[in-house]
């Protein structure tokens, strides 16, 4: 490679990390109007030239903005799980768990064509807990109430199940 295109590459370098800089120092600032004016460097100029008037055009949209970019890693901020009751979950949330009951038991008849044993129905509702945790960021108490609830929909998935069945033989 010939020396004056490593020279340019190492000044796109350069703009490169100043471009990533927040906040830039006066030095940055002087390096990349002079490296914009560079006619040695064409590719060079042209990047420092595209850093600088998108800074331009920033400082004229949002002249005040600036605290809305704060902290950007916000989306990397760790959720935590709300503890819920059974008792205290709305109708959507108490769809939910149905749904994940009925996909579940559904799936292992599918592949399986067998009833779940009752340790199996047990993992599978400590299952359903772990999921909710991480998915929906609640986390529920384990109590009689939730228990009666997972058995009932169980029971009635299965009962469905079992019919089906029987009616297609």
């Amino acid at each position: 490679m010939p020396q004056e295109k490593k020279n340019e590459l190492q000044h796109i370098n350069q703009i490169d990390r100043i471009a990533g800089k927040y906040p830039r120092s006066r030095q940055d600032w002087e390096f990349l109007e002079k490296m914009s004016k560079n006619r040695k460097y064409p590719e060079a100029a042209e990047f420092a030239q595209s850093i600088l008037e998108m800074n331009r055009n920033q400082s004229e949209i949002e002249p005040d903005n600036e605290y809305i970019f704060d902290n950007p890693d916000i989306d990397c901020l760790p959720v935590f799980s709300v503890q819920k009751k059974f008792s205290e979950l709305d109708n959507y949330e108490k769809m939910l768990l149905r749904d994940y009951i009925h996909s579940v038991i559904t799936e292992h008849w599918t592949y399986s064509n067998k009833i779940l044993n009752e340790n199996e129905l047990i993992e599978l509702r400590k299952q359903m807990l772990c999921f909710f945790e991480e998915e929906e960021h609640f986390t529920l108490k384990n109590d009689a109430t939730l228990r009666q609830f997972f058995q009932a929909n169980a029971t009635n998935i299965i009962g469905k199940l079992q019919k089906k069945t029987e009616d297609s033989r």
